[in-house]
């Protein structure tokens, strides 16, 4: 935090300095702009203030650092506070089925801070999403279990399966009911 705040508070208070790296970097991409909290944005701001290029890539949607600071807003107001701006917005998904896309926009499409937009997708149709709501982790943990040992029987492999999770903490949960069912994993 220190060399973002004291390189900040360097810029703010030494234009020979600002006006050096200003003149330095004559354009500025700023990746996963959604995140940005107060600081950085400020940071950002000092070093495009001069030229005024700068090229962001985010999407409001998938802010998830409002923990450590980060405002959504520098996202979805960056048109007004940059009013020469060109916004590019991409709707289209590579990634994922026409049925996970569905539930995405349906999901987020309840937020009601967000830059309203819809998503699509021109892949191949999928499975149906499988949605369940347990009261805790190891009931989830046993359901995502018994879902691969179902699949396993109707003729799926133990290699056709993946559980994804947003941090290494929620494996234990389930690793134990992995154990538990007799579900090989890695």
């Amino acid at each position: 935090d220190d060399i973002l705040l004291l390189t900040v508070k360097l810029l703010q208070e030494n234009e020979d300095i600002r006006t050096y790296y200003q003149r330095k970097f004559h354009y500025v991409l700023v990746d996963e702009y959604q995140d940005l909290n107060p600081a950085e944005q400020e940071f950002v701001e000092l070093l495009t203030a001069d030229s005024g290029k700068l090229a962001v890539i985010g999407d409001d949607d998938q802010n998830i650092y409002g923990w450590r600071g980060s405002k959504v807003e520098y996202m979805i107001g960056f048109t007004e506070h940059f009013p020469k701006a060109k916004d590019f917005p991409l709707y289209e998904n590579f990634r994922s089925t026409p049925e996970i896309v569905a539930v995405a926009n349906s999901l987020i499409g309840a937020n009601k801070n967000r830059i309203r937009k819809k998503m699509f997708t021109n892949n191949p149709h999928g499975e149906k999403p499988a949605y369940n709501c347990l009261p805790s982790e190891k009931e989830e943990a046993l359901w995502i279990a018994d879902r691969i040992l179902a699949a396993v029987r109707s003729g799926r492999r133990w290699q056709d399966h993946a559980v994804l999770v947003r941090a290494a903490s929620m494996t234990r949960a389930l690793e134990e009911a992995f154990v538990d069912r007799k579900v090989p994993y890695k």
